[in-house]
């Protein structure tokens, strides 16, 4: 999956931390080397003592600032209750997905899923099952893709997975294999009989990417009057 910017945070962290170490070390040298050990060996030891504290915390501080980065990146880019993408970081993957499909002649499809009857869920198990059905769905769906393949949650119990290089065989495929992937984890670590409806379409030459997540859509609402539990893919 293709890296959203970074802010370049970490590395100033690091850097500063670098700087406050090497500066620390060079004044306990100094301290060490100017310093007449028969009269101020206490007071050399403790300096040396603070400075090794001093240069630790720089170090920690430097990794907290990390960490921060890491978490404000991923509060940015990532839905919070399933760990899926947001919307705002999926539309710029498929930015970039349409222009090297169009640029490489390469096929590009999406599939759309849908949590079947996911209101009785919520109304039998309660609000938590159902935000545990969410996260479930999410996580074994993505299982079930390709690794480069973006996974959104494109709004409440609906996710959107971004295929590249795929064409409709491959793509229904995928779609199949997110829903048993799902289903087979809620089965084990939620409520039982939790089904996926999918749709899939594959883009058409000079096709906005609007249209083709429309064309998705529908092909979703068609396995939905089906009976459910099922994939539908758009006419080409």
């Amino acid at each position: 999956m293709e890296e959203l910017p970074k802010t370049g945070i970490g590395e100033k962290g690091r850097l500063v931390a670098t700087i406050i170490i090497l500066l620390v070390v060079g004044f306990s040298a100094v301290i060490v080397l100017t310093s007449r050990a028969t009269a101020a060996s206490g007071l050399v030891a403790g300096a040396i003592i603070a400075s090794v504290s001093i240069a630790l915390s720089a170090a920690a501080a430097g990794a907290a600032l990390d960490r921060f980065q890491n978490r404000l990146e991923r509060t940015a880019s990532h839905d919070q209750l399933t760990g899926a993408l947001n919307c705002m970081a999926f539309s710029v993957l498929c930015d970039h997905a349409v222009k090297e499909s169009r640029r490489n002649g390469t096929p590009l499809s999406v599939a759309l899923f849908d949590i079947d009857d996911f209101n009785r869920v919520n109304a039998e198990f309660g609000k938590k099952a159902g935000d545990k059905v969410l996260r479930l769905i999410a996580a074994g769906g993505q299982s079930g893709l390709r690794q480069c393949d973006p996974l959104c949650r494109w709004g409440g119990d609906e996710f959107i997975a971004l295929l590249a290089s795929c064409d409709t065989d491959g793509a229904l495929a995928a779609a199949d294999k997110f829903r048993t992937s799902a289903s087979d984890l809620c089965a084990v670590e939620g409520p039982s009989g939790v089904t996926i409806s999918a749709g899939v379409a594959t883009m058409r030459p000079d096709e906005s990417f609007y249209s083709l997540v429309g064309r998705a859509d529908e092909s979703l609402a068609s396995a939905k009057r089906k009976g459910k539990a099922a994939t539908v893919v758009a006419e080409g």
